[in-house]
Formats: C-alpha cells, sequence, structure tokens
C-alpha cells in the first residue's frame, strides 16, 4: 500500500513485456508540471483517448482510455514515485477488450447449449 501524502509522480504507460519497464509511455502527472501526455502518443492509436483522473492528494492516480477497441488490450503500468525515495514503485494491470457482436434486422438468434 502507498502513503498518499507521499506520491510526488505517477507515469502511466504500456508495460513492456514482464519487466518494470514502460514500452510506451501515455500520460504522467507530477505536482511541479501537472498533467503531461507522453510526447510520442500523437502518433498511437491512443491521441485523445488518454486521460488522468483522480485526486493525487487521496492516493487516486487513474489512467482512463476512452473508446476502447480490441487493439487496446494490453498490460498497463503505473510507476509511481514517492517523496524522499529513490526509483519507483510500479502498480501493473491486464486490459482485456471483448468485441461485442451485432445483429441485424431479420437475424434468427439461436440460444447457446452451452452453459455460460
Amino acid at each position: 500500500m502507498v502513503n498518499a501524502t507521499n506520491i510526488v509522480g505517477v507515469n502511466w504507460g504500456i508495460r513492456d513485456g514482464n519487466t518494470k519497464e514502460l514500452k510506451q509511455g501515455l500520460i504522467k502527472y507530477n505536482k511541479a508540471d501537472g498533467i503531461q501526455l507522453d510526447k510520442k502518443i500523437n502518433s498511437t492509436s491512443y491521441a485523445g483517448r488518454v486521460s488522468f483522473v483522480g485526486d493525487m492528494s487521496k492516493g487516486q492516480a487513474w489512467l482512463k482510455i476512452t473508446n476502447l477497441n480490441i487493439n487496446d488490450t494490453n498490460q498497463y503500468m503505473a510507476l509511481i514515485t514517492l517523496q524522499g525515495e529513490t526509483g519507483y514503485r510500479y502498480i501493473a494491470t491486464k486490459l482485456n477488450v471483448i468485441q461485442t457482436g451485432t445483429i441485424t434486422q431479420g437475424q434468427t438468434v439461436f440460444p447457446s447449449t452451452e452453459p455460460p
């Protein structure tokens, strides 16, 4: 558990395999500079869809991705910088986006015979 009052910065991005490193930065926040998008984000599919939400004073440092699509399935990670510590702590999460099906007018839909 991270003491919320000691957080001075968070850097969200796509995790590089099973390492503690980011393959692609997305957005970061620190007390000195505020919220900053990664410089390379505009050349990615994340352009215009990534934001930082939460309240750092309460330990809330969340990444928000809107208009999710199947290509957003990935491992994401937060690198957390704490006051008085060198280096960072990290928290990783896996996002699985599932594409929904569509039914057109007049299409017959049969119930599944398999259990949910």
